[in-house]
């Protein structure tokens, strides 16, 4: 059973004109081709590049899949297809590929990832920073000003570059 950390933030909630305390997942990393191959080598005992390889050659497959209008498997994980919204017509002549406005991504997990997912256990952290604007954690001194900012966001930080 996993376990996944949460933290306090403050957030405006635009429906309601007003700010509120909700709850947020902390976005621990975003795990890499390279690292996932390496997990799978390590779990299947198969070489890193037997591993790459097939790997990119089921990635490849499934988008080729999807792309022509199939419905994919994923075992385990769910089924994996593409979706549209279109405007709709009064008449069956009125319809057109011109009426399509999205064409999504859909998944669909299966029941027992649906079931892991639910018994992940959740652990609050605190810690000090409180506040949040624009999506962003804020760290405020004693008079509330701003003194530290942290992002939760999944891009790779910049370097320090020195003056």
């Amino acid at each position: 059973m996993g376990r996944i950390q949460i933290r306090k933030r403050f957030q405006n909630i635009a429906v309601q004109q007003k700010g509120a305390y909700v709850t947020r997942k902390v976005q621990y990393s975003t795990i890499r081709w390279q690292e996932l191959v390496e997990h799978v080598q390590k779990d299947s005992g198969l070489g890193k590049g037997v591993c790459f390889a097939a790997m990119q050659a089921i990635v490849k497959q499934i988008e080729e899949m999807v792309e022509n209008g199939h419905s994919v498997n994923i075992l385990g994980l769910g089924h994996i297809r593409l979706g549209i919204n279109c405007k709709s017509s009064d008449t069956r002549e009125g319809l057109k590929a011109s009426n399509i406005y999205r064409v999504k991504l859909l998944f669909r997990p299966t029941e027992a990832l649906k079931r892991e997912v639910n018994n992940v256990t959740l652990d609050l952290i605190e810690d000090n920073l409180e506040n949040s604007i624009a999506g962003q954690l804020a760290e405020e001194d004693e008079e509330g000003n701003i003194i530290a900012q942290d992002t939760e966001a999944d891009e790779e930080e910049a370097p320090v570059v020195d003056d």
